[in-house]
């Protein structure tokens, strides 16, 4: 039904492409029915709103359960960024964390975007303020060792023909590969600076 009216809208207006969806999640409900949602056709990204989640709880959860460090601990806000990611992974959409409330310097934001990233898997942040921009943008970044690590493991991953390997003491197989892969094709999306070894067997150079 949604991409029929979307199909309507899009040989009426003359856009000659697909129109992606966004979806925003905002209550216990939603959440239940995330991984149903996101199997819709045209979904791209979504968000968990966990402020008018906590709002339309009707007084069950405290006000301090949409801020830090209330959204990081409380049981209901850590079961609602846990289920609300796993849909994402599981449909290739990718998970927007909701926006961070303290607006006095950005650095909270970074450490929301932060926390998101590592312990839930999202892949963006909302912004409200342009001083929030800066620090999710660098919240969601690899630092450098983990780009360095990955390039080291994926050159001697290829010289081995993709077999399975040892590196730094580790066990590293073609599931890790694909983790690698990933993470350095962001780093290069960034203009993160690759070695040149790395730069030129995966990127053409650049």
């Amino acid at each position: 039904e949604i991409d029929g009216e979307l199909r309507r809208l899009e040989s009426q207006l003359e856009l000659g492409r697909e129109v992606p969806l966004h979806l925003i999640i905002e209550s216990t409900g939603a959440v239940h029915r995330a991984w149903e949602m996101l199997e819709v056709p045209r979904v791209e990204a979504a968000a968990l709103g966990i402020i008018d989640m906590v709002a339309s709880c009707q007084g069950a959860l405290r006000p301090e359960v949409a801020r830090s460090p209330g959204q990081f601990e409380h049981p209901i806000a850590i079961w609602a960024k846990s289920e609300f990611s796993a849909a994402c992974m599981s449909t290739g959409t990718v998970a927007t964390h909701g926006v961070t409330l303290d607006l006095s310097d950005g650095a909270r934001s970074g450490e929301d975007a932060k926390l998101a990233r590592d312990r839930y898997g999202f892949g963006r942040q909302i912004s409200v303020h342009p001083k929030q921009i800066t620090p999710i943008v660098d919240a969601f970044a690899p630092d450098d060792e983990e780009v360095t690590h990955a390039g080291e493991v994926l050159l001697a991953a290829q010289a081995l023909d993709w077999g399975p390997l040892q590196h730094r003491g580790q066990f590293e197989d073609r599931a890790t590969y694909r983790s690698y892969w990933m993470l350095l094709k962001r780093a290069h999306s960034r203009g993160m600076k690759l070695s040149p070894e790395v730069a030129a067997l995966f990127f053409d150079g650049n």
